[in-house]
């Protein structure tokens, strides 16, 4: 788990998963490790304002299993508002927005999606 402090630091990449944590813990996990597993794409996990101490949670998830992904904490916001403010300051050209929970079953899936976005100009 690499915690950063703001969008600006992720690295450029071309494609990130993007995970919003809001006391979901146990859901979260089970996207989080399928995503981890099913994809290689660069994951953040955005917690909004958790009241269950997500933070360690997560951090014991990481170490545990060796999960790589970067961690941000943000505030509270409408639904509509945290996704403007993610599409706008994300460097990264595209976003898979994976919600807490879902769990990718398929490594066929998401490589789909991708195959099919590197495609199209």
């Amino acid at each position: 788990m690499i915690r950063i402090a703001s969008l600006a630091q992720l690295p450029r990449v071309h494609t990130c998963a993007v995970i919003i944590n809001c006391d979901t813990n146990w859901y979260t996990t089970l996207a989080l490790a399928s995503c981890r597993t099913r994809t290689s794409l660069p994951i953040l996990l955005i917690d909004c304002q958790s009241t269950a101490e997500s933070r360690a949670h997560f951090r014991k998830i990481s170490d545990r299993l060796g999960l790589e992904f970067f961690w941000l904490e943000w505030p509270l916001r409408p639904h509509g508002i945290a996704l403007d403010a993610l599409m706008a300051e994300i460097p990264a050209s595209r976003v898979l927005l994976v919600d807490s929970d879902l769990e990718i079953v398929g490594e066929g899936l998401v490589h789909s999606i991708v195959s099919a976005l590197d495609a199209e100009p």
